[in-house]
């Protein structure tokens, strides 16, 4: 039917036409963690058991930043041995996440230029700690440092993560419907 066929040809072009920020595309992709400093007395502060930090393996997770054009929303996937991770936002709007270390936040994430800042405000009432994520996104590398922000506690860890050689195709990291 080539009347279909022009229509599906139609349909495939009007997707090509949305595209990602600029500014969005050195943050996706696949990065692995390079170094780490102060980790684990930064999850022990937040009450993470010990056995969910034994071993190499669950101490150098990969993370995936992916984006959805049509929602306007990023995909973050964290991944190690023992758990994986999925955080879907929109930049600068509200909303509850339960965190990697099982706390309930309620978070917002914002994006100024290549430093991407994620703060979590814990639950007061649950005695949930809040802490901010700030992601520095260089050429090749990503800075990441971690601060519990509540009254009365503060520490702090830094990680330092490279762009993986799995996948450097940004396309594998856009979402088109």
């Amino acid at each position: 039917m080539p009347g279909l066929k022009n229509v599906l040809e139609h349909q495939e072009s009007e997707f090509t036409l949305l595209g990602t920020p600029d500014n969005y595309k050195q943050i996706l992709g696949t990065w692995e963690l390079e170094s780490s400093e102060n980790f684990v007395e930064f999850m022990g502060a937040l009450g993470v058991s010990s056995f969910m930090l034994m071993g190499e393996d669950v101490m150098k997770p990969i993370i995936v930043f992916s984006f959805v054009n049509q929602l306007n929303q990023f995909k973050i996937e964290t991944s190690t041995a023992l758990k994986k991770c999925e955080l879907v936002f929109s930049l600068g709007e509200p909303f509850v996440e339960i965190t990697g270390d099982g706390r309930r936040t309620n978070s917002t994430v914002q994006l100024e230029g290549n430093i991407m800042t994620h703060v979590q405000n814990g639950e007061l009432a649950r005695g949930e700690k809040s802490t901010t994520i700030v992601r520095i996104f260089k050429e090749s590398s990503l800075e990441t440092e971690c601060t519990i922000t509540g009254p009365g506690e503060k520490i702090s860890c830094k990680r330092e993560w490279g762009m993986s050689s799995i996948s450097n195709n940004e396309d594998d990291f856009l979402f088109q419907f």
